[in-house]
C-alpha cells in the first residue's frame, strides 16, 4: 500500500552541520528534546580527508535545552574516523528516545563531530524519523519539490 505521505512530511530534519572543510573545530547540532519522533537518524558525510586526518562523532546528551549536565549516550558514537580508509563515506547513528537517561531528565541530545590533525571535509544531520503527529513541519528544509 503506497503512503499518503510524502517523505518530507514524515521525516523533518532536526538538527544539522552545514558542509564545510575544518581541521580542528568541535562541530555541533543544537540540543533536540526526544520527545516528537520515534526515532532519529544521525547522517555524517565525510568528504575528502587530508592524509593525517580524523574525525570523530557521537551523540551527546543533556538535562536542560541549554545543554546542562552534558554527557556521552552510551554505545553511539562511531568508531574513529581515519583518512586512509573513511574518506568519501557516509555514516549513520540511530537513536531512539529510550537511549537516553530519561530516569534522570536528560531528554535533549545532540551530535558533535571532531576532525582532528588535517584539513577533511564533512557535514552531518539529525533526521525525525516517525512522527508522533503527522504531517511534520517542513521549515528547516531550504526547498521541498
Amino acid at each position: 500500500m503506497t503512503s499518503p505521505f510524502l517523505p518530507t512530511e514524515v521525516t523533518e530534519q532536526v538538527g544539522v552541520i552545514d558542509p564545510q572543510s575544518d581541521t580542528s573545530t568541535v562541530r555541533s547540532t543544537g540540543w533536540i528534546k526526544a520527545d516528537s519522533y520515534e526515532s532519529y537518524l544521525a547522517q555524517i558525510v565525510v568528504g575528502a580527508m587530508t592524509a593525517t586526518g580524523t574525525i570523530d562523532a557521537k551523540i551527546e546528551q543533556a538535562n536542560t535545552s541549554g545543554g546542562g549536565g552534558v554527557k556521552d549516550v552510551t554505545g553511539k558514537a562511531l568508531t574513529q574516523v581515519l583518512a586512509a580508509s573513511g574518506g568519501s563515506k557516509s555514516y549513520a547513528i540511530n537513536v531512539r528516545p529510550s537511549d537516553l537517561d530519561t530516569a534522570n531528565s536528560f531528554f535533549w541530545f545532540r551530535l558533535t563531530i571532531t576532525p582532528t590533525t588535517a584539513a577533511s571535509l564533512l557535514m552531518g544531520q539529525i533526521l525525525g524519523i516517525d512522527p508522533k503527529r503527522r504531517p511534520v513541519p517542513q521549515t528547516n528544509w531550504t526547498q521541498v519539490k
